[in-house]
């Protein structure tokens, strides 16, 4: 019988997916997985990173993630980005 956490088994997300912060529900691309239990994340915007714990992720849909792209698109339109 296997004594370890179910974290251990489950892998970490790859750099570049994309994926939820359950605690917000904002959406982040990965750009740090050091294998470490936080992941630093960036808004599909751009912007200030954050971190988030591994275990408070989850991949984005495709909805999802097409809907923060849009977000980031209009805000760059009326910044005239």
């Amino acid at each position: 019988m296997c004594t370890c956490s179910e974290r251990a088994h489950q892998p970490l997300p790859a750099i570049g997916s994309f994926v939820v912060d359950k605690r917000d529900g904002s959406v982040g691309q990965v750009m740090r997985n050091d294998g470490a239990q936080f992941l630093l994340l960036r808004a599909p915007s751009g912007g200030g990173d954050w971190e988030a714990d591994a275990d408070m992720v989850r991949p984005a849909t495709e909805a999802e993630l097409l809907s923060a792209k849009v977000q980031a698109a209009n805000a760059a339109s009326r910044w005239g980005r």
